[in-house]
């Protein structure tokens, strides 16, 4: 290939590259709530990790952002008591926005079908000094606070 046919090739690719990334639009940094976690109920009366198994959920955010958007799953450990039959809330999931308060993300989960006791999910980031990475713990507790459930999460 001449050089000068070389130059005008790759300057079509170039050319080409750069409008696909120009209609994707301004990429935007990720917050630090972004990525994948998986929430581990913690009760004495479960023996299993594969027991303690409460929600799946991922979490997308923008650096700088008060919200994101949560899609999550819930698990086996979800039902009120873990050593009974499992219950209607296995396999209930959405996409639904969170709201991000410092070291807190803070998500109404549509558990049941009875929408005026939503479930609220409370998870803190907890530091742990420099070149470790943060623990996470929270709590899910109904808008009637009459149960709740700890967790910690691992953010994978």
């Amino acid at each position: 290939m001449r050089p000068t046919t070389l130059f005008a090739a790759t300057a079509a690719l170039v050319l080409a590259v750069s409008a696909g990334a120009q209609e994707d639009g301004p990429t935007v940094a990720p917050g630090e709530w972004q990525g994948n976690y998986a929430l581990s109920r913690i009760d004495p009366r479960i023996r299993t990790r594969a027991g303690a198994d409460l929600i799946g959920m991922q979490v997308i955010q923008d650096r700088g952002a008060d919200t994101a958007t949560v899609s999550w799953d819930a698990r086996r450990a979800i039902c009120p008591d873990p050593l009974d039959e499992p219950c209607e809330w296995i396999g209930a999931g959405g996409t639904d926005t969170a709201r991000v308060i410092g070291d807190t993300l803070v998500l109404a989960l549509r558990l049941s079908p009875d929408e005026s006791d939503p479930a609220i999910l409370v998870l803190q980031r907890r530091p742990t000094g420099p070149r470790k990475p943060a623990r996470f713990t929270g709590v899910i507790t109904n808008a009637r606070a009459d149960w709740d459930i700890r967790f910690d999460a691992v953010q994978r």
